[in-house]
């Protein structure tokens, strides 16, 4: 019978609580109400916004998808007909109450991409630490600039970082990602990041949503689909002009450095060759992910904590995604060792004041006391039950309890590769604008993680200077930049590149350590 656990409080750490969860709840009040006075005191016209209302408007009146412009810039519907079904009660909203409607659900959708980063990088998700980090990255410039213009760059990150970071074989693993590649294309990259990384079953999920997507707009559209998928598609100047600043893909970048409109072949080459690239140093680097951290990991647990036998796992637990990938590497303890591994000696002391019950056991169920608190000396019950659970995974870490959130579960293996595969995508689109490049998030969260706060705080430094727009960049002026404003009128497809040639070396490494 499962006995209740010992509990020692730390009253420093219980009053410290309250107060940290508050200062970070008055950080993010005053963050958001600092931006809702700038909006208000800019007159901010939250274009975009003002465009998706026009696009669910014109599916709702029958009107054509493709043939308005919106706003002073003469804005046009730029995404496939399945984004303006979409958009449908966007046009119930009067313009003013859309726009509070945007930044309030940016703003929850910001704290959600921080939790996820979170869980990506392998950080406690805590309270106080999600509310302060969304207050602070609110203000990257990415962020600000979507949240201002009414985007939805945020609500289709978080689509797809949930569905990757989702456990192996999870049901239906896939769809979200389907899901946003039909709402915008950039997307797509991921299903080819799937496939290429052997998980045919998710991407066949996410290409099959996709396609559903295509199909459900052609069967409510079918004329704004055919004109879409025939001819708009292929029209990136209805996007924008690729020369300007505010595009922060690999073609602004060679345009801009050529002082060329349209590069052409300039830039069609080196987007193949990033491209291709790219994406190999993604699944290349997930691959091998499992052989280096997961080592790395098991050799040196964090102080006070189980490595539940290295990287082996519970024969009824779900396989790690390498061993899903190649299971003749999968790890595997026989019947007989499986106790003497996974069982701790009686009272085993592994952390200063710290002791451990004589008998950890595997069972279906998870079962936790009504409260857990870690405090400077805990004792744990004489047997606890953990469950093959992926809370578990990633070298094995304390099993969630409620009331709380959860602790942090390990990096995740896949989190190079997604970042790879998303930068690769933002760099070979032909317009990436700087809003796009939300995926800085999780970047600084994985880097803080894995590298400490130094570079960390660089690349955060990188998304927050806004160097493209204090530089001269009205009229044509982007075109006859001198050669030392050219980083600082490309910041991102340069941090991007730097991010792949980085994947590129660890990649080399943990070859020759193979």
């Amino acid at each position: 019978m499962l006995q209740r656990n010992v509990i020692t409080r730390s009253p420093t750490g219980a009053v410290g609580r309250p107060l940290a969860t508050a200062a970070a709840a008055a950080l993010l009040a005053v963050s958001l109400a600092a931006f809702a006075a700038l909006c208000v005191l800019q007159r901010a016209p939250m274009a975009d916004a003002l465009v998706y209302r026009a696009e669910g408007a014109a599916v709702a009146h029958g009107t054509d998808l493709y043939g308005f412009t919106v706003t002073e810039w003469r804005l046009p519907a730029t995404y496939p007909p399945f984004a303006a079904l979409l958009f449908v009660p966007a046009a119930w909203l009067a313009p003013p109450a859309l726009k509070v409607a945007f930044v309030l659900g940016n703003a929850v959708l910001l704290a959600v991409l921080v939790r996820l980063s979170c869980r990506l990088a392998g950080l406690a998700a805590r309270l106080p630490a999600v509310c302060a980090a969304t207050a602070l990255t609110l203000w990257l410039e990415p962020v600000f600039q979507s949240v201002l213009f009414g985007q939805i760059n945020l609500a289709l990150v978080c689509l797809v970082l949930w569905d990757l970071t989702r456990p192996p074989g999870a049901p239906g693993k896939g769809v979200a990602v389907g899901i946003a590649a039909g709402v915008k294309l950039t997307p797509v990259a991921f299903i080819a990041y799937l496939l290429f990384t052997g998980r045919r079953r998710e991407a066949g999920t996410a290409a099959g949503t996709f396609a559903g997507t295509v199909l459900l707009g052609a069967f409510v559209l079918p004329a704004a689909s055919v004109d879409f998928w025939t001819r708009r598609l292929y029209e990136t100047g209805r996007v924008g002009k690729p020369w300007i600043v505010d595009n922060q893909s690999l073609q602004g970048l060679i345009a801009r450095a050529l002082g060329e409109p349209s590069p052409g072949p300039a830039w069609a080459l080196p987007a193949a060759v990033v491209g291709c690239a790219g994406l190999w140093l993604s699944c290349t680097r997930t691959a091998a992910v499992p052989t280096t951290a997961f080592a790395a990991a098991a050799k040196s647990p964090p102080a006070g904590k189980i490595p539940y036998a290295a990287r082996a796992r519970h024969p009824d637990e779900a396989p790690y995604p390498e061993e899903a990938l190649h299971p003749e590497k999968a790890p595997h303890v026989s019947e007989a060792s499986h106790a003497s591994v996974t069982t701790p000696a009686p009272r085993a002391t592994h952390a200063p004041g710290t002791t451990y019950a004589p008998e950890v056991a595997y069972a279906p169920e998870v079962t936790c006391a009504s409260e857990v608190t870690c405090a400077s000396r805990t004792t744990y019950a004489s047997k606890t039950t953990y469950a093959p659970d992926r809370a578990l995974a990633y070298a094995g870490r304390a099993v969630p309890h409620a009331g709380r959130s959860a602790p942090a579960a390990g990096p995740h293996p896949d989190r190079w590769g997604v970042l790879g595969t998303a930068f690769t995508a933002l760099l070979v689109s032909p317009i990436s604008w700087s809003h796009h490049w939300v995926w800085c998030v999780p970047l600084i969260a994985v880097l803080y993680a894995g590298h400490g706060p130094r570079p960390a705080a660089a690349v955060a430094a990188v998304f927050t200077a806004r160097t493209l727009w204090l530089i001269p960049h009205q009229g044509d002026l982007d075109l006859r930049l001198p050669w030392w404003q050219q980083p600082l009128a490309s910041p991102y497809p340069l941090l991007g590149l730097l991010v792949l040639a980085q994947l590129s070396v660890s990649s080399s490494s943990a070859s020759r350590i193979r």
